[in-house]
Formats: structure tokens, sequence, C-alpha cells
């Protein structure tokens, strides 16, 4: 059999600072069915669409991976979608690649559930950071489907809304010979969730994955700290003398986490680091390594007829892919 030769991605809708230019307080609520898909959901906005089709050398095109997401009042949505290869016995979404060790290391043992007759996987857990998840796996005969929302509340109307208006369209029985559903029954037994990798493991049935997403553009870029100048003439302000970019995270490179993380520092007369707060956060890690960047910050303490203070100052961290 031929080897696709070429790889054409359409984007749909330009690109926009994915986490925090959200602009509305009320949802307009409308039904996205994208065309080539088996689903519809209601959603609070229009969302992106990211969609990857691979094209043979008989140029036949065959749509593989579809990317929707928004981003609507803190909270962020996501739908994955990928085909089932006919001719792989190692079948799984790519997504559940990058997610087995972050849903093992923060979520208790899944729900076995069904949306409009397929079975589903349902994960809802608070991540380290303080990160709400509800997380959804999903099957048919030609597709992996993933639902993700992610928000710093637990319960949210919007939420609610979207998952409980997943619809899929009429689907027959699925063939006999239904391997996710034999993976999927130890959930039911799942004692504690060190049993949620065995259980990812076992439903995507292997390793080495290839990624759904281009990689971005490495690091990020962060403006310099704003330091305020109403210090009187003889005093000297803070001067940040070195300042990193923290890196991104796989997850949030993958997810395409991007927007600020804002902090407020206690910058010691001493010249080190005190406490840190996170005044806006971005989720999968990158609050976190901002946090580690600022406890790198070097500076020269403020001071005042030549004594040094203390002072509280906002730092912020910008993540951009592109």
């Amino acid at each position: 059999m031929k080897k696709f030769s070429i790889i054409i991605y359409i984007l749909i809708c330009s690109i926009f600072d994915f986490g925090q230019n959200d602009l509305q307080t009320s949802p307009n609520w409308q039904e996205f069915s994208p065309k080539g898909e088996e689903f519809s959901v209601n959603v609070p906005q229009k969302m992106v669409e990211h969609i990857n089709i691979l094209k043979n050398s008989e140029g036949k095109e065959i749509f593989t991976n579809g990317t929707y997401r928004t981003y609507f009042n803190g909270i962020y949505f996501y739908i994955f979608s990928e085909m089932v290869n006919p001719q792989s016995i190692k079948m799984f979404p790519t997504i559940l690649d990058s997610l087995k060790s972050f849903i093992n290391e923060n979520a208790n043992a899944p729900e076995l559930t069904s949306i409009s007759n397929l079975r589903a996987i349902k994960y809802e857990f608070k991540d380290s950071e303080d990160f709400f998840h509800t997380i959804l796996f999903l099957k048919t005969t030609k597709r992996f489907y993933t639902f993700h929302t992610i928000s710093e509340q637990k319960i949210a109307a919007e939420i609610e809304n979207f998952v409980k208006t997943i619809k899929f369209q009429e689907i027959s029985n699925q063939p006999k010979e239904q391997t996710f559903e034999e993976q999927i029954k130890s959930i039911e037994t799942a004692p504690n969730n060190n049993n949620n990798l065995n259980i990812l493991q076992k439903l995507s049935d292997g390793e080495g994955t290839r990624s759904i997403f281009e990689n971005g553009v490495g690091g990020n870029q962060s403006s310099p700290a704003q330091v305020s100048q109403s210090q009187p003439s003889s005093a000297t302000p803070l001067k940040i003398t070195s300042k990193q970019s923290p890196p991104y995270t796989d997850l949030a490179r993958n997810y395409e986490i991007t927007g600020t993380v804002l902090l407020r520092v206690t910058f010691l007369s001493s010249g080190s680091i005190g406490t840190i707060s996170a005044v806006k956060k971005l989720p999968f890690g990158l609050t976190k390594n901002a946090i580690e960047a600022a406890n790198q910050v070097t500076f020269e303490p403020a001071s005042k007829n030549g004594i040094k203070y203390s002072v509280v100052k906002t730092l912020q961290f910008v993540f951009t892919l592109y």
C-alpha cells in the first residue's frame, strides 16, 4: 500500500491568545457539529478548528485528526478527534499518550458511563495546581474522541451544559470483537489511583505514539517587571538584574495554552526572594514553571537614605507558542 505523502494542515479561524482574551460574560450557546464528525455539542461561543487532512498519491483526501477549542469565562473547552486506523492492532487516541501520566498523578479511578449508547471513560478531578478537569474518552467504529474542560471552578453551569449536550449520530451495535470494552472493564474493580496508569495503558495498548500537534516555536517571552517609580528622589527603587523565561511543559504545548502568569513577589531587603503567590494562573504546569523562574530572579533591593527595605511587586511571565 502506498504511503501517504502529503500532509495538509487547515487552520480555520485566526490564532489568538488562547486562554485569556475572553471578554464575554454571557454565553452565546450554539450547537457545534463540525463537518466530517459524528458528534454534536452545545458550546458557549464559536470554537477554533484545527483539522489535519492526509492526501495520498492518488489524490484522495482523508480526514485524520481534528482539534476544537475555545475559552470562555475562565473555562477551557477542548474536543480531540482522531481516526481509528483499521490496519493497526494498537488503536488508541494519540492525546491519551500525553495525558496518561498527568491523569495517574492527579485522578482517582474513573467512572464508566455511556453517551448515545457509546461506552465512555469519565474522569473528574482537581490537579496539583487547583485546576478542575472533566475528561471523557469515547470510541466509535471510526474515530476516537476526547472531550476535556479545565477551570478553576469545581462547579460551573457552562461545563455541565457542555457535557450533558454531547450527542452522537445514530450508531448501530458495535462489533462483537470489542477490545475497548474488555480493556475498560477493569475500571470497576480499580482499588486506587495507582491503577489509572494501568487502565490507560490497557486502553492505549502500547507506547510510542506520535504527537497530534505541531511543536510550537520553543519557549516564551516575558516582559520586564513593572516597578513603581513613585519613590522619593532620595530613594533607589528595586532593580531587576536578571529574569529567566520559564519553559513550556509538553501538555501545555500540546493543548496550545498561551497567556500570562501574574505573580505577587516579595523582594527582600537581604537580596533574596521571599513569598510568591499566583494572581493569575495558567494550567498544565505553566504557573509552577513561572514560580520557579521567579525564585531565580536576581535584583538589587530598594533603598531609602542608604537603608535597604523589602517591597512587594507583581511579575508577569508571558507564554506564547507562535
